[in-house]
């Protein structure tokens, strides 16, 4: 009975130690957030969740969101992208640090930013959208597949992969990767506060080194993670004591409590006497 009145005892300090590391933490010191975005971004919950967590912790004074990524859905882009100009309009300095990669959504992503900070080798970026379909009447035909379409709507088989576009589902396809394509390049122009035509120059899907992005407006500065932090700093008007704090994203409680213990102690060594120990009373 003694072994699990200590491991209950020594649950609890480490809860006790956890919850009031945080306060502490929360309470007492100031950071600046980094908020990573890696590979293709075909979901924003996880980077939103973080943006309202930091708007909702007076202890973070910015945000650095790091880039590394070629773009993806146009969607999450958006909802990203007004989730930044949200926070930018609240006072919260948000600055954007591309790493290898800040193309297409990535880019839409960063020009919500404050400020742009590439690396000179950067590949900025790539305003475009594309929509693929493949056409695979002919092998179907090889293999002696056939293929039925039932449809109430003209338009409902658009990108049926068995027939070729009609004229009429081209101009309608085309009008609504335009229409995307506007939105980006809109949405761009409000976020780095330029004109619309003066982005529009750069948006043929063309991606541009650091440098030569710098040269053309769409970044404002050359440098790597720890310039942009320093630029971050000076806009939120903190000194060097604030240091940047990554969100990674979240674990159960549970599992974060126990990761702790079992780095402290030997866990599984307890656990196994433990049960000797209950096998033996059952006895």
């Amino acid at each position: 009975l003694s072994i699990w009145i200590i491991l209950i005892i020594i649950f609890i300090g480490f809860v006790l130690k956890s919850l009031f590391s945080s306060s502490l933490e929360s309470n007492f010191s100031s950071k600046i957030a980094k908020i990573d975005i890696k590979g293709e971004i075909f979901s924003s919950e996880p980077v939103l969740e973080k943006l309202e967590m930091v708007r909702n912790n007076s202890s973070y004074k910015g945000i650095i969101i790091r880039l590394n990524s070629p773009g993806g859905a146009v969607a999450p882009s958006q909802e990203i992208y007004q989730e930044i100009m949200k926070i930018r309009a609240e006072g919260i300095p948000v600055v954007a640090s591309i790493n290898s990669l800040g193309a297409s959504g990535a880019y839409y992503i960063a020009s919500a930013c404050d400020s742009i900070v590439a690396n000179p080798g950067s590949l900025v970026g790539s305003m475009g959208v594309i929509m693929s379909m493949p056409y695979l009447k002919e092998l179907y035909s090889k293999i002696g597949v056939d293929y039925v379409t039932i449809k109430a709507g003209s338009m409902k088989d658009v990108g049926n992969p068995l027939k070729k576009l009609t004229p009429e589902q081209e101009v309608y396809l085309t009008k609504l990767v335009n229409t995307a394509h506007d939105q980006f390049i809109n949405d761009v122009a409000v976020g780095r506060n330029m004109h619309a035509d003066s982005i529009r120059v750069y948006a043929d899907g063309r991606v541009f080194n650091g440098s030569t992005a710098l040269e053309y407006g769409l970044v404002d500065k050359l440098g790597n993670l720890y310039d942009a932090l320093d630029l971050c700093r000076h806009m939120a008007g903190v000194g060097l004591e604030t240091k940047i704090s990554p969100l990674e994203d979240e674990k159960r409680f549970i599992d974060e409590v126990f990761g702790k213990i079992e780095s402290k102690m030997d866990i599984k060594g307890i656990a196994e006497k433990s049960l000797f120990m209950y096998k033996m009373q059952l006895n």
